[in-house]
């Protein structure tokens, strides 16, 4: 009854706060109950004013209040690069992550506002669907299913078997809205794909002679900046005592065997280094795209039958991670600096945009996933 009363209460505030230049609020007579709105107003304003409806139509009641101007402040004009004061404090952050160095490296000013600053956009504003929630379900799936004792041991028929129970399950606690009407044909398109994703990745596995799979295994480990923390999609021993860690990904095939072809695999390089850190050996490296039931490597040492890309250069993921060290640098002495770049296609660069040779690419961040592209400053259309 509380949640009804609360939602009712915020109701009869929608008119109130959907005003922007006045508000007219029409009394009833002193001898009836008044509005619960109007009680709450009194309750913050005291001694407001009330002027009998019929004097202030006929005009005999003159309505007077103070006028308090507010001058209109809009958004700076975009610019490339934002000069914070030099005694601005930056706090940092117990362990950073591929998320937070991705945005430091390509975008700062995301960086800047998500992470020190802390503006976060709601997680109710909408609910996730399409491709972000077949990832998100694709991922449940799989974790479970390696969560099982000794999955690869089982037969194709109990595999099966457990998929077409566990999903239905899933669906119903973590992707209802594919249970709503009319949506009958997405959800028996997923489960077809999930069902083939899993089986195509349990046979790549066996293939490669794994025998043990973690899976969302909680990776540490360092750089020059700080800590690093990590969640590994799947880290995988195989009978010889050599390990291989696979980011999976629900599409995308050409975007991501191009990261491996021209070794950008930023998220799977540093992975491969925390890896490296623990065990003392780089991992091989291999993205899974689990709609087309895809596994892409940059060899084939460890994966006999996955895709093997055609590198255009030598290097492979120990020399990314030193590039990566190259332009982390770079960019913290910027930091100290208190220059904060705005990288967007809108907003034209300058000459200290260039990324130093022996570091990363520049890579333009795509803006759908952009949360502060207003805060970045008004730009005309």
């Amino acid at each position: 009854m509380s949640d009804v009363l609360d939602n009712l209460a915020a109701d009869w505030l929608k008119p109130i706060l959907a005003a922007n230049k006045q508000l007219v609020i029409m009394l009833p007579p002193s001898d009836t109950e008044v509005h619960p709105a109007w009680q709450m107003i009194n309750a913050l304003v005291r001694d407001i004013p009330e002027h009998p409806l019929e004097l202030v139509l006929s005009g005999t009641s003159i309505v007077t209040c103070d006028v308090i101007d507010v001058p209109h402040t809009p958004l700076p004009q975009a610019k490339r690069w934002w000069h914070l004061p030099a005694d601005s404090i930056i706090p940092r952050r117990k362990h950073e992550s591929f998320s937070s160095l991705e945005l430091f490296l390509f975008n700062p000013y995301q960086w800047l506002l998500r992470y020190p600053a802390g503006l976060k956009a709601s997680n109710i504003l909408s609910v996730s669907d399409g491709f972000l929630l077949d990832g998100q379900l694709a991922h449940t799936i799989v974790e479970r299913f390696f969560d099982l004792p000794k999955p690869l041991g089982m037969s194709d028929a109990k595999v099966l078997a457990w998929f077409d129970e566990i999903f239905p399950q899933v669906i119903k606690s973590e992707g209802a809205v594919l249970l709503m009407h009319g949506r009958r044909s997405d959800y028996e398109g997923l489960r077809y794909r999930l069902r083939r994703a899993l089986t195509t990745l349990i046979t790549q596995l066996k293939t490669a002679g794994v025998k043990t799979v973690e899976s969302e295994l909680e990776l540490n480990g360092h750089y020059p900046g700080g800590e690093i923390l990590g969640y590994a999609d799947l880290v995988l021993t195989n009978n010889k005592g050599k390990i291989a860690v696979v980011d999976m990904k629900w599409g995308g095939v050409k975007k991501y065997a191009e990261k491996l072809t021209n070794n950008t695999h930023l998220q799977l390089g540093i992975y491969a280094e925390l890896l490296r850190q623990q065990k003392g050996a780089w991992p091989d490296v291999a993205y899974y795209i689990l709609a087309e039931a895809k596994l892409f490597t940059q060899h084939d040492h460890y994966f006999q039958d996955g895709i093997t890309v055609n590198k255009r250069i030598e290097e492979s993921t120990p020399h990314l991670w030193e590039r990566f060290k190259k332009s982390y640098a770079w960019r913290n002495e910027l930091l100290k600096q208190r220059k904060i770049e705005v990288a967007l296609d809108i907003i034209v660069a300058t000459e200290d945009s260039s990324h130093p040779e022996d570091g990363l690419n520049a890579e333009m961040l795509k803006p759908e996933y952009n949360d502060y592209l207003k805060l970045a400053g008004w730009r005309q259309s």
